[in-house]
This record gives C-alpha cells, structure tokens and sequence, in this order.
C-alpha cells in the first residue's frame, strides 16, 4: 500500500511538470506598480479614443487651408481664432521624400525637458519627444503617423506634458496627407498581344 502511494505522488508530480510550487506565489495584480508599491496610471489607455463618432468633448473652431514656412497645410483654430493645430505637409525635393508634421500651439513653459507629444485618433496612438514650442512632430510619409492622421476619425487628442486638447478630425487633413504622398508610378507587364508583335518586328528585321 505505501509503494502505491509513493507511485501515485510521483505520477502527480509529473503531471504538473515535476516542478516546486511556490506556496506564497500569487496571481498578477491587475494594474502594474511602481517600485515603491504605487499604481502606474495607464495615461495611454486613459487617453485613447476608441470610437470614430465624434464624443461632444472636441473643442468648437474650423480646419482651414494655410501656408506654414512656405508649405501646404491644414490648421484648426478655435472660436476665438486663435491657431491650436496644425498639419503640415513638408516637400522634400528631389533627392528626399515628404514628411508631415503636426505641429501643437503651446507656450514655452509647457515644453520642458524630455516632454513627450503624444497623438491619439481612432487610428491609433503615437507618441514622439517634443522639440520647440510649438510643438513640433515631423515624420516621414512611410511612417505610420502619417497614415494614423490621414485615417483619422471622430476626434484627435494631442497631450503635451499637462496639456491636453482634443479637437474633431476633418476629412481636410486626410486630404492633405493624400495630397503629400508622392505620386506612384506603375508599369504593368507586357501583355501578350505587345510581346508577339514585338517579335514579329524583330522577325521582319533579321529577314531584311
């Protein structure tokens, strides 16, 4: 009877991988913490915009066509006119590709040291250092930036440090990004009928 009992606890013990259960061990908290025992606040959660019909909480202004430092771009100013955002699309030339920009309207003060600029849409998040008041994030247009803003809906939120903004997406910025994509070129294959009468021209040549 006690093999069979000792037979039986090794077969346990194999079923549940063999290894040491950890009788303090206990199940993940449902919210990380810190070092110091405090909850870390999910900012990014909290802020992000998950539905792509407008929530009432945009603040009231107009998109309008603009010319920023010699670019096309779009910017929202607020009931009192005054400017709090901006898209830009920034050419590159030649021998560079486009880049877009969103550019925040903030103070000085407001952009201290290591301060991110944070964007959500319903397209998704993204998040840069911030450079310069106003805030500036430039990217180029194969980022995923550029099309999270083309893609835009319902509304856009822009965090800076403390400060937060949400203002309604517009089918002008979408515009805009198409518009600073640059054109696509495509050359489709040959079709059959283009290849036999090219060899029958090649035909006619060696025969002469």
């Amino acid at each position: 009877m006690r093999h069979l009992c000792l037979s039986l606890a090794a077969l346990s013990l194999a079923a549940c991988g063999g290894g040491d259960v950890d009788p303090d061990a206990r199940m993940p908290e449902p919210h990380p913490e810190g070092s110091d025992g405090s909850t870390v606040e999910l900012t990014e959660y909290e802020n992000s915009i998950g539905s792509t019909e407008a929530s009432g909480d945009a603040m009231e202004g107009t998109w309008s066509s603009a010319d920023i430092d010699g670019n096309s771009a779009v910017a929202f100013e607020d009931a009192e006119e005054n400017r709090q955002l901006a898209v830009i699309c920034r050419e590159g030339g030649e021998d560079q590709s486009n880049s877009i920009t969103l550019r925040r309207y903030v103070d000085e003060d407001e952009v201290g040291e290591n301060t991110a600029i944070a964007v959500f849409t319903s397209a998704g998040n993204k998040s840069y250092q911030a450079t310069g008041a106003p805030a500036d994030v430039t990217t180029p247009m194969d980022d995923y930036f550029a099309t999270m803003m083309g893609a835009a809906r319902g509304e856009i939120r822009v965090v800076v440090g403390e400060d937060i903004i949400i203002v309604p997406a517009s089918e002008a910025v979408s515009e805009l990004v198409s518009d600073c994509r640059p054109e696509m070129e495509y050359q489709g294959p040959e079709s059959e009928e283009e290849d036999e009468e090219g060899d029958e021209e090649e035909s006619e040549d060696d025969a002469e």
